[in-house]
């Protein structure tokens, strides 16, 4: 009888793929099937179809020595030429027997499918977050937008990457429903790897997963992240199954040489923040562009990242002593959010070119999407991928500037390369971890096996930017800001030698200055902060001791701290984005300034100032002393003034709590005392907004008794709000940072040494006569007699002090923060303004900019009326518009300035220029309530450690004067200490560098406020 075979045509291509299957596992290496593989595969095929499954299985073991397909192809520079490889030939034949089966398995764009897939696969109700039924919506419909097409591999692909997702999250949620417990599990001490992709994320994971006493979580474990509740837990097999599938395809385009991948090895967190459908990993797998512009806006990042959480308390629960290493590149764009769900998590950020970094992604990014998507435009995915790089950047730098020190350990790719051992027990001793002999002997084990180049060589080429579109401008314009800020960590290879940088103004990289265990490495002082005030220490210290060996260390890229010029793209500007302004009895700035060969200008006045207060009747012009508020308003506001500089000239700056009614007036905010003696709501509004661009902080946030003491630093409330004659009356020409930079050089003219990217971790006063030991976070020990600490005081917390500081100290760490401010320079092709009879002032309760100012460079010597960079700087203070982005910011500002200045051509910005002080703008304050306690130990010493900083000076608080003037006297205690009387004393008055005005009421001004309380009365 001849052989007959009646099935259905579901049974047959069921067969097919079990066939298919069977011949890809013989070529790819794996040799045989195991007896359960076997088993689920043939499940549900009749004897005849078995038959022939294994007669296909037959012939495939026959070939199985021909290893092509498990060839990984090259890779060239040309990666257009890569893409148009056609795909395996068996892959085509399948993909065109799919294509005509209606399974719904294929139809992947319904977003309420595959919610309900989800939960039938978990067995679970499809009580999904709002978010994540949001996030699979948008995917869906971005997938439809860009018609993309899939062959069946990516089809199968996707479809298991959402609905899997969708399962396992709903599994990890019954899994703590059913035991609460889980949620209480505290994570310990997880390594976190971030970073752009291709900066060394993924051998810096592997590297640490080595050690004994670390977990980590496998590829297949990402995917699959929830054990069933019941039976044979078979994810890892299932999964190998459906990895067989996709690398016969990604290796078609050289992924193994790109980036490897294997089940069992450490994987990135992508996938596991897939389970809320917010992730970039959907982005890698398809060309969804909306879906890629909705996850850099979306709300969902903290559902996703709460999953998480709770998937790796669930493994922590399994390993109670074992220490998770984790790795994501997209941590980098949700910093804030990680360290909010996994306050636990010490940061390693690895750091590379940007430019390498572009190209080496748009590469990866290409092949990955390629392997799924068919006639993929590659080059809008790599103008798209590199847009989402350089958000990541930006946030990097965002992080990086709030987060504590001892919070990150930075990782420049040189390291990685040539030193990856070292490296590896650094970071541990500076998250004060163990490492091990063992851990060591394991690193050494996998270096060897694997070494650079083992898997195939990436080769590609910034010339593919330039194909996609992408001008080299742009791409470093993009990652500017990045590429500046972490400027050391950017090196290509190692640091000179301690003995080559001696001298040198500032360092390119963090080096040891000698070994620890060197009697002779013992300095005489280390100065914390390369901002005004550490520097103005330093210096101070070498002009009175030449041979003192000073060391300053500065977390940043740069010195300067609050001072910062950047330089305009466009065109080529030095742009003050942040402190900027110096003025009549600033007279330590200003000699400094003389002494470094830095001129003042003049900040243009002429003309009136523009108001708009809805309580004062709207959009009106007036000065900034005779405000646009009435007559009343007028007699009240100056009796408001009368009165608070009356009560600021009997506050002492060096000890305001000895003032009589300290207390009282502590308690008591500026918002709350302005409302108590002002009848006129439109003086109550401005006076409760003034504060802001001064201080950052609202007058509710602000006590009277510290609004008191600093007006009084800086002489009088009066010169602090003026322009002419007052704290705003200059600006530096070239920037205020120059200051810095000019301060650096000179230390490293004269023997001191500045390195930069030296955040410090800890300062341990020690009983032997080495005296201080201060260790960066990069495990590097530096050690001196004395230490001067001069950052803001809320910083004090970010450094582990042993013996730990006295509950003074601590109290000022606690209770002093920074407020938020963004500062916006809109450029124009001429000072427009100036020709409408304004001088660019605005005072504007309705913002975006609260206050704005002329800033245009110095006037041109040689063409009258013509001034240097023509421009408008305004502060944003309102949480909503610091919440925007800079573009819509830039916008907004225009029509406003169009709007208050009257006239259309603010809508024509040549370039825009800002910078977000987050949680670190103009000067630290203290709580309300709290500067009565606080002030009493804001310059006192602990031991050999001393304090300085602008929020310590008596005179100009808050201000660059200040910081030097806060430096230098700090520098006074510490050559006290070093060098008895035999050094010269700071002058009890300095010589006054520019002509002074008085800045107080005259006897008119007294006159009416005393007839004008009077009659209130």
């Amino acid at each position: 009888m001849p052989f007959t075979c009646k099935a259905s045509s579901e049974q047959y291509a069921h067969c097919f793929l079990f066939a298919t299957l069977c011949f890809l596992v013989a070529n790819a290496g794996f040799g045989t099937l195991d007896v359960s593989l076997c088993t689920i595969l043939a499940a549900g095929l009749s004897p005849q179809l078995l038959i022939i499954s294994a007669g296909v299985f037959a012939f495939a073991g026959v070939f199985a020595w021909y290893k092509q397909l498990h060839v990984v192809q090259p890779t060239t520079s040309d990666l257009e030429q890569d893409l148009s490889r056609p795909l395996p030939w068996l892959v085509r034949v399948i993909g065109a027997v799919l294509d005509v089966l209606p399974w719904t398995i294929w139809n992947i764009l319904d977003a309420e499918e595959l919610l309900e897939k989800g939960a039938k696969d978990a067995g679970l109700p499809a009580l999904y977050p709002p978010s994540v039924r949001e996030s699979v919506e948008v995917l869906c419909a971005s997938l439809r937008k860009e018609n993309v097409t899939f062959h069946w591999i990516g089809r199968l692909n996707m479809h298991d990457t959402i609905v899997s997702g969708l399962s396992h999250l709903l599994q990890v949620e019954e899994a703590h429903r059913q035991n609460p417990a889980l949620s209480e599990i505290q994570l310990k001490d997880p390594l976190v790897v971030v970073g752009i992709p291709r900066s060394g994320t993924t051998v810096m994971h592997n590297l640490l997963s080595k050690a004994s006493d670390c977990m980590f979580l496998p590829l297949w474990e990402h995917v699959y992240p929830a054990p069933p509740r019941s039976g044979r837990d078979n994810r890892r097999m299932w999964f190998r199954i459906q990895f067989v599938f996709w690398k016969w395809v990604a290796n078609n385009f050289g992924m193994d040489s790109v980036h490897y991948l294997e089940p069992d090895l450490p994987d990135e967190c992508t996938f596991s923040l897939r389970l809320a459908g917010v992730s970039h990993l959907f982005w890698s797998m398809a060309p969804v562009y909306d879906y890629l512009e909705w996850l850099h806006h979306s709300t969902g990042w903290k559902t996703s990242y709460l999953i998480y959480r709770k998937k790796l308390q669930m493994m922590q629960a399994l390993h109670p002593q074992k220490r998770l290493v984790l790795k994501c590149p997209s941590h980098a764009f949700n910093l804030p959010t990680l360290t909010d769900v996994i306050p636990e998590a010490h940061l390693i950020f690895t750091h590379r070119s940007p430019q390498v970094l572009a190209a080496s992604e748009a590469s990866l990014i290409a092949r990955l999407q390629a392997t799924s998507v068919k006639g993929l435009d590659w080059k809008k995915t790599v103008r798209h991928n590199a847009r989402k790089n350089m958000a990541y950047s930006e946030n990097m730098v965002k992080f990086a500037m709030s987060a504590p020190a001892s919070k990150i350990f930075h990782v420049p790719y040189w390291r990685l390369v040539t030193q990856p051992e070292k490296l590896v027990g650094d970071i541990h001793r500076a998250f004060d971890l163990p490492f091990s002999a063992e851990h060591a002997r394991a690193l050494s084990a996998y270096l060897t096996q694997n070494s650079q180049g083992s898997k195939g060589k990436h080769n590609y080429s910034v010339k593919m930017l330039e194909q996609a579109g992408l001008t080299e401008h742009q791409v470093q314009s993009g990652f500017k800001r990045y590429a500046t800020y972490f400027a050391n960590y950017l090196e290509t290879k190692p640091p000179p030698k301690p003995e080559e940088m001696h001298g040198a103004p500032l360092s390119t990289e963090p080096a040891l200055l000698s070994k620890p265990e060197e009697k002779d490495a013992v300095l005489d002082v280390i100065v914390i902060g390369g901002g005004l005030s550490g520097l103005a220490c330093a210096q101070r210290l070498l002009s009175e001791q030449p041979d003192a060996s000073v060391l300053v260390l500065e977390a940043a890229g740069r010195v300067g701290g609050r001072a910062q010029t950047v330089v305009t793209p466009k065109l080529s500007c030095r742009c003050d984005v942040g402190g900027a302004y110096v003025g009549p009895t600033q007279d330590r700035i200003l000699r400094v300034a003389r002494n470094l060969g830095v001129e003042t200008y003049k900040v243009y006045t002429k003309g009136r100032v523009m108001f708009n207060s809805p309580e004062a009747g709207g959009v009106k012009a007036g000065t900034t002393d005779v405000p646009p508020v009435g007559v009343f308003g007028l007699l009240d506001f100056n009796a408001l003034l009368v009165t608070l500089e009356r009560m600021a000239l009997e506050i002492d700056t060096s000890h305001p709590y000895l003032h009589p009614n300290a207390a009282e007036l502590d308690a008591v905010s500026v918002k709350e005392w302005v409302d108590t003696h002002s009848r006129s709501p439109a003086v109550r509004t401005m006076f409760a907004r003034v504060l802001e661009p001064i201080l950052c902080k609202s007058a509710e946030q602000v006590s009277m008794l510290y609004f008191l003491w600093y007006a009084r630093s800086g002489d009088s409330l009066k010169r602090l709000m003026d322009v002419t004659n007052g704290a705003q009356e200059r600006k530096l020409a070239g920037g205020s940072q120059q200051i810095a930079e000019r301060m650096a050089s000179a230390i490293g003219g004269v023997g001191g040494m500045v390195l930069l990217q030296s955040p410090v971790s800890a300062i341990h006063q020690r009983s032997n006569p080495d005296g201080v030991s201060v260790t960066c976070c990069d495990g590097r020990k530096h050690f001196a007699k004395r230490v001067v600490l001069a950052v803001p005081p809320n910083l004090y917390s970010n450094i582990k002090f042993t013996p730990e500081l006295p509950a003074s100290k601590l109290e000022i760490a606690q209770r002093f923060s920074m407020g938020r401010v963004v500062k916006t320079v809109l450029f124009y092709k001429r000072a427009w303004w100036r020709d409408l009879g304004l001088n660019g002032q605005i005072f504007d309760v309705a913002g975006p900019v609260l206050y704005s100012m002329d800033d245009c460079g110095p006037e041109d010597g040689m063409t009258a009326g013509l001034v240097q960079n023509p421009a408008l700087m305004g502060f944003v203070t309102s949480d909503e518009w610091i919440a925007k982005t800079a573009g819509e910011r830039q916008e907004a500002i225009a029509q406003q300035y169009a709007k208050l200045l009257g006239s259309e051509e603010a809508m024509d910005v040549v370039e825009y220029a800002e910078k977000e002080w987050l949680g670190s703008g103009c000067t630290a304050i203290p709580e309300k309530g709290r500067f009565v306690t606080t002030a009493q130990n804001l310059r006192t010493p602990v031991g050999r450690v001393h304090f300085a900083g602008t929020e310590l000076a008596t005179h100009w608080s808050g201000y660059m004067d200040g910081a030097v003037q806060s430096g230098e006297r700090a520098a006074q205690e510490v050559l006290a200490e070093l060098c008895g009387s035999s050094l010269t004393a700071l002058p009890a008055v300095e010589p006054q560098q520019l002509k002074t005005l008085p800045a107080l009421p005259g006897a008119l001004e007294k006159a009416l406020a005393t007839v004008f309380d009077a009659c209130r009365l």
